[in-house]
């Protein structure tokens, strides 16, 4: 077996070296890693063809995102996948039960979330830690005891955030991916979402005019949006079945169209 040869992750077309990295242990899993061991780390999988990264928020509370996303925004995108989880959001020390196999402290904890809304934010800060735009593979985190929340709530909402992008998988086989329900379509039409078209119709006009006057050809990525507008983003990626750069792009011109006919251009 060639362990960096790629191949189809399951029945979907995502595409995963045989051999992955799973990132708990840079997280200091029982011992201190250090930041700099754990760059290092991740710098010698890739040089040696590994190109699938699993990580979590609970890994460290943060620290394992964080740390495999300093090293892997630095690389091409489209050439490794990454798989994150839901079912568990960080919020400072105090608001939740930490847990003891963490050698490297940080003020944040871990609070079971399986609802909707909690995925999605999960989902936001995830991507905030990592510094990227997206997760290709999104896990149920240890539903064992959530099952009923998580299936009808997390696993849905995942379906729609990934989008096209492809694979929920259940940690700790709970059930067949063929014996859990299909997501229904996402609604529109309320009031939260016109409000959250603004908002974000206003961060994508702005950040295209920085990217225009930057000499970049106007392109609008995720992480230049604020965070609440990416919690925004990532709900109407679900209401308008289309992926992130789509709504985005189609955000811009929206508030380009607005902007000119408030001042009659």
């Amino acid at each position: 077996m060639n362990p960096v040869e790629r191949v189809p992750l399951g029945r979907t077309d995502v595409q995963v070296t045989r051999l992955g990295l799973g990132l708990a242990p840079l997280a200091g899993l029982y011992t201190a890693v250090g930041e700099e061991q754990a760059y290092a780390t991740v710098e010698r999988a890739w040089e040696l063809g590994i190109r699938y990264f699993d990580t979590a928020p609970l890994y460290g509370n943060g620290l394992s995102e964080r740390r495999s996303g300093h090293v892997l925004a630095g690389k091409p995108r489209a050439e490794f996948t990454l798989s994150t989880k839901t079912g568990r959001r960080l919020v400072r020390s105090g608001g939740g039960a930490g847990q003891e196999i963490w050698a490297e402290a940080t003020d944040l904890a871990p609070v079971w979330d399986f609802t909707p809304e909690g995925t999605t934010r999960s989902y936001a800060e995830s991507l905030d830690r990592l510094g990227l735009d997206r997760a290709d593979v999104l896990h149920l985190h240890d539903p064992d005891d959530h099952y009923t929340e998580a299936v009808s709530g997390a696993l849905e909402r995942e379906q729609v955030l990934l989008h096209r992008a492809v694979l929920v998988a259940v940690d700790r086989d709970i059930g067949e991916a063929d014996g859990l329900p299909r997501p229904r379509a996402a609604r529109s039409g309320d009031a939260g979402d016109a409000e959250a078209d603004l908002r974000l119709e206003a961060q994508a006009r702005a950040a295209r005019e920085r990217a225009r006057d930057d000499g970049r050809d106007g392109a609008v990525r995720m992480d230049e949006l604020r965070r609440d507008v990416r919690e925004d983003l990532l709900r109407l990626v679900a209401v308008h079945d289309r992926s992130p750069a789509e709504v985005i792009a189609r955000a811009a011109v929206r508030g380009e169209d607005r902007c000119e006919q408030s001042t009659g251009a």
